[in-house]
């Protein structure tokens, strides 16, 4: 449960936490597991928060899953198909998904604000991502 590590007050001097918060079910989980990982972490504490969606990728994120969606749903323009989603699920959002999305920037200023140093480093942007695997040897 991260939301109460058991471990005492400012135990590491080092904490990665890597695709944990974007798994959590909400963004209220996330806030308390944060303050509970900066609760455990010393002041100069090296902490590493990775693989979180960030929010400034969400439209791309949306173009790539078109890119990969079968041809009938490529041809309806995205709009129309969120309008549809309205309409079947009335509750729903445009854009909608059970993805967390991060603003790097508000999570580097929360860890500011426990007295911990915070560097907001950004991952790559691409537009083809197979050819991204490809080059960094990742296929």
């Amino acid at each position: 449960d991260a939301t109460a590590l058991p471990f005492d007050d400012e135990s590491f001097d080092a904490i990665v936490c890597f695709s944990v918060l974007l798994c959590l079910p909400d963004h209220e989980h996330v806030d308390a597991s944060l303050d509970e990982i900066l609760r455990v972490a010393r002041p100069d504490c090296r902490l590493f928060l990775g693989s979180l969606p960030a929010e400034r990728c969400k439209e791309t994120f949306f173009d790539h899953c078109d890119s990969f969606a079968p041809w009938y749903q490529r041809m309806v323009p995205r709009p129309w198909r969120w309008q549809l989603k309205r309409w079947l699920r009335p509750s729903s959002q445009p854009g909608e998904t059970d993805i967390l999305w991060f603003d790097p920037e508000e999570l580097a200023t929360r860890i500011r604000a426990r007295g911990l140093a915070a560097e907001v480093v950004l991952d790559p942007e691409f537009s083809n991502y197979a050819a991204y695997r490809k080059r960094h040897g990742m296929t």
